[in-house]
This record gives C-alpha cells, structure tokens and sequence, in this order.
C-alpha cells in the first residue's frame, strides 16, 4: 500500500517541523548570505549583536510629573471627570491616563508619552488623535 501522506514535502505529522526549519534557514540566509546597501554591503550579523539586557516582562510605573490630572481606566474603557463617564479606550483598560491642561476647558489626553486626543469639558467630547505619532 502506497501511503501518499510520506512522500508529500508538508505531511501533515512533520509540517511544524518541516515548517521551522523553512523559517531557521530563510533567517540564516537573510542574516549572513545576501549583503544590504543599507548597512555598506555588509550582512545583518555582521552589524548586529544580541542585547545584553535582559526582558524581564515588567512595565515600570510612569512617571506624568505634576500639574496633570490622572484618570484610571475602567475595564470597560471608561473613565470618569467630574461624576459623568466618558469612553476612551478598552484598549487602556485599567491603565492611568494624564489630562493635560491646555486651554480653557480643553484637555489633552495622554498614556505615557502617547497623544490620545483632546477633551472639551464644556461639551463633554472626546475628540481623538488624528496624527497620533506627531506631538500636539
């Protein structure tokens, strides 16, 4: 009985395996055969070095300075200012986010260093980012 299975090159028994080795060997030739006009013709492991730093998973508290005001973000991706509840992001959940002031009335929104948007206390809006990688 011919088993048909063993003599395709993805069979379903080894496919993870076959499929590792595929991506170990396309990283291999990326990272030492081909050179990059990018670096002057040298190969990524030419350039490059393993961090020496340690990941150890942990997100150190930050640090908004003074003159903000912090809001926690519920679990539902609201917050509260002054008794009413807005939604930001359920993204954030559980995170603390900065209001800034800026203008009469006017907030901007911060996580970390991150722009949010704007919050217009009179109105009662959320006005997100719109360039969210540029500065206010």
């Amino acid at each position: 009985m011919n088993d048909e299975s063993s003599t395709m090159p993805w069979n379903k028994t080894n496919i993870m395996q076959q499929r590792t080795l595929f991506i170990k060997a396309c990283i291999h030739e990326y990272n030492h055969e081909p050179s990059h006009e990018g670096i002057d013709r040298q190969t990524p492991a030419q350039c490059y070095t393993h961090s020496t730093r340690l990941y150890t998973g942990k997100i150190e508290p930050y640090d908004y300075g003074d003159g903000v005001h912090l809001r926690q973000v519920k679990g539902s991706g609201e917050i509260k200012w002054q008794g009413k509840t807005y939604y930001l992001s359920q993204v954030l959940a559980h995170e603390a986010v900065a209001f800034v002031p800026y203008a009469d009335g006017v907030w901007h929104i911060f996580y970390r260093f991150h722009f949010l948007g704007q919050f217009d206390e009179r109105e009662g809006k959320l006005q997100p980012a719109m360039n969210w990688h540029a500065k206010p």
